[in-house]
């Protein structure tokens, strides 16, 4: 996406990671800035096996203005986790 996106409090950005037709994991591609000012909920794809060290880039941006407001991330098989980690241009998830 070109230019800034930005996300109202009342908008939420729902993304599938692990595969699916569009490719390994869905993400949100920005060139400018992205104000991420709602709920953000992750899925996995039911095709997707997660494996512990994997890491999917769910958010790039030229700068993330702000955390998102509420992080609703589902699981990522059994046993394992989504652990989030933001820097000042990525949002990453990374199974634990």
């Amino acid at each position: 996406m070109g230019g800034v996106y930005t996300q109202e409090p009342s908008w939420t950005l729902r993304i599938v990671v692990g595969g699916g037709m569009y490719g390994p994991s869905g993400r949100l591609t920005v060139t400018g800035k992205a104000r991420l000012g709602g709920p953000l909920r992750v899925v996995r794809a039911a095709s997707y096996t997660a494996k512990s060290g994997d890491t999917q880039r769910i958010v790039t941006a030229a700068a993330i203005e702000a955390p998102c407001a509420r992080l609703s991330i589902g699981s990522a098989g059994p046993g394992r986790v989504f652990k989030p980690t933001y820097s000042a241009t990525a949002l990453l998830l990374t199974v634990v």
